[in-house]
């Protein structure tokens, strides 16, 4: 320590005591580190005790020069939500990200986005569904503005878009990182490490396994996908299609195989062992979509806006979804315990209660004390679990859970408070401006309240009922 600090020996004492006061953590304390430093330097205490007298008098503009050179830190005090949750790892996002969230979309032009009928989307559809992905927690986080920047050097967040084949686990659509899990803004240009996944998901091109969501970037499919083409598809003509689909009554449709079956889901198809949908011994055979030809897809309602494959799924919806994650944390559900889902299991793999006609919408069920669910609330939630069905159709928005769960502390298995997470700030059901809802035919509304905007858009206050919408989601506009 000596040896470290001695060049402070050739400097007056004033400039020890201001030292002293910058490193100690609590300023009544910075005498006695002053006192230790200058016995390190054999420096008088007397000519200490002067110095102090001589310093606020003096030496203000010297301590001004010294903290011009401290790197200004995020004024944490007036972040939204800070005060409350200090003690939780989430500032890195409270401070440093979410008062000026800067967001880079990455695409590859030899590879972009593609819906289900195979046509790319341009670069700017796919930034627009971005943007509206984003604005919908936005417009309901206090604090949180965004911003799409054309340069990943000048970004703290950024939404990739590559053709990760079968490698994204579970086949998922997206991949994004937790609450905990944000990383401050890069202090450089060129901290982005695209090198990761380049070539193959969670792989450097050496071959050496990496996370590309470690840092601050979200990944998305490009196959399959779709903006503008959901704008006015609704529940009621998403549950036409699915039905028609896997219809186990008609004897025309040899849509299914029973299971096992090395044929199942295998490509190129082999449809020789495809059959009807009735059941067998009691056991009911397994829906394939390789059982389907061209000609089956085309006689299905409404192909020609859902096309095949269960339809393209929205990217705005599954940008808020997979951003939600590294808001709120896990899905809607998940535990089972706080709330349970109808209209579907958790795990809502190749399930097919989406095609019944009771609760063909999932549902989160709460209760008034979050334990006793039999006289619950509901909602839909845009932070359910599932294999992108339900972005298959204009299902956007903010719902009565999201908003619950963006106000809500952590809860223990129980559902009882735990923890320093106290939930964000939020004007939810209000908006910090105003939600673009149209018609087909070019009618607008703009409103700023979601329920409102729900009673409008009628599927979300339809009990679970596949029902034909009154309005759709098309826009946002923010205040700022």
């Amino acid at each position: 320590m000596s040896r470290s600090l001695g060049f402070l020996a050739s400097y007056p004492a004033e400039t020890v005591f201001i030292v002293a006061w910058i490193l100690s953590p609590m300023k009544r304390n910075a005498l006695e580190l002053s006192r230790r430093l200058m016995n390190k330097m054999h420096i008088s205490m007397n000519i200490m005790q002067i110095a102090m007298g001589r310093f606020f008098k003096k030496a203000i503009p010297l301590l001004g020069l010294i903290l011009a050179m401290i790197p200004i830190l995020p004024n944490r005090s007036h972040a939204a939500g800070y005060a409350d949750n200090a003690d939780d790892g989430r500032p890195v996002f409270l401070t440093q990200i979410m008062p000026n969230m800067k967001v880079f979309v990455d695409l590859d032009s030899k590879a972009m986005p593609v819906n289900s009928f195979g046509k790319n989307l341009s670069a700017e559809e796919v930034r627009e569904a971005v943007s509206l992905g984003v604005s919908n927690w936005a417009g309901v986080l206090t604090g949180m503005h965004f911003r799409l920047v054309a340069s990943s050097d000048s970004a703290n967040l950024v939404f990739r878009f590559r053709n990760y084949g079968d490698y994204v686990p579970g086949g998922s659509t997206g991949v994004s990182f937790l609450p905990m899990q944000w990383r401050p803004p890069l202090p450089s240009a060129g901290g982005f490490d695209f090198n990761c996944g380049r070539i193959v998901f969670g792989q450097l091109p050496s071959g050496k396994h990496c996370f590309e969501s470690s840092n601050n970037i979200i990944l998305f499919q490009i196959r399959g996908l779709a903006f503008r083409q959901v704008d006015f598809l609704d529940s009621r003509m998403h549950h036409e299609y699915l039905s028609a689909m896997t219809d186990r009554n008609d004897s025309s449709k040899h849509f299914f195989r029973f299971l096992p079956d090395a044929h199942y889901r295998a490509w190129p198809p082999d449809r020789s062992t495809c059959v009807t949908g009735s059941k067998r011994a009691g056991v009911y055979p397994a829906w394939d979509i390789q059982c389907l030809t061209d000609s089956d897809w085309a006689a299905l309602p409404h192909f020609q806006a859902f096309g095949p494959e269960q339809g393209s799924y929205d990217i705005a919806q599954l940008v808020q979804h997979e951003l939600g994650h590294a808001i709120v944390g896990s899905h809607t559900g998940q535990a089972e315990r706080c709330l349970r889902v109808t209209g579907s299991t958790y795990a809502d793999l190749m399930r097919d209660p989406v095609y019944r006609d009771v609760e063909a919408i999932r549902r989160a069920h709460w209760g008034k004390d979050s334990r006793r669910m039999d006289t619950d609330s509901t909602s839909y939630s845009v932070m359910f679990s599932g294999n992108g069905v339900d972005a298959a159709w204009n299902c956007r928005g903010v719902f009565e859970i999201d908003g619950l769960r963006l106000r809500g502390g952590a809860l223990d298995w129980n559902c009882l408070p735990t923890g320093t997470w106290k939930g964000y700030l939020t004007s939810y059901p209000k908006v910090a401006g105003w939600i673009v809802l149209q018609k087909p035919t070019g009618e607008t509304k703009y409103v700023d309240d979601w329920r409102y905007a729900h009673r409008l858009m009628l599927w979300p206050l339809s009990q679970g009922q596949s029902t034909a919408s009154g309005w759709f989601q098309t826009g946002m506009i923010l205040k700022d």
